[in-house]
Formats: structure tokens, sequence, C-alpha cells
């Protein structure tokens, strides 16, 4: 009886510590998003101070894109 309990101790263990690695692999995936998407705001300003007008609203695009999936990403931890 002992060694059962021990055992599902053990998985339980498991269990949340493979969620909080998890968890903690998605926060940092999530802020190198969230840096690149400051990366590509810069990048769309300087594209429109040269007057590349398309490209500066196709990063635009990118970045509300990019922003949208890690939000949502963050919304289902």
């Amino acid at each position: 009886m002992l060694n059962r309990n021990t055992n599902t101790t053990k998985a339980a263990v498991d269990t949340a510590f493979t969620r909080l690695i998890c968890r903690s692999v998605i926060t940092h995936e999530v802020n190198a998003v969230l840096s690149l998407c400051g990366e590509l705001s810069q990048l769309a300003t300087r594209a429109e101070q040269q007057g590349w007008l398309a490209l500066a609203e196709e990063m635009t695009l990118w970045r509300d894109q990019l922003s949208r999936d890690a939000l949502r990403t963050t919304d289902q931890q």
C-alpha cells in the first residue's frame, strides 16, 4: 500500500513539474515573440520614413498577427 501511494505521489509531482517546465518554456517563447514584435514596429517605422509604405504596412500586419497569436497562447495556459 505504501509503495502505491509513493508511486502516485511521484507521478503527481512529475506531472506538476512537467507542466511548470512547459509553462516556463511557453512564457519564454511568448516573450521572445513580443520582443520580435517590437523590432517589427521599429522596422515598419523606418520603412515608412523611407517611403516604403507597402513594406511598412506588411510589417505592421505581421506584428499584429504575431502579437495576437502570442497573447492567445498565454490565454490558453
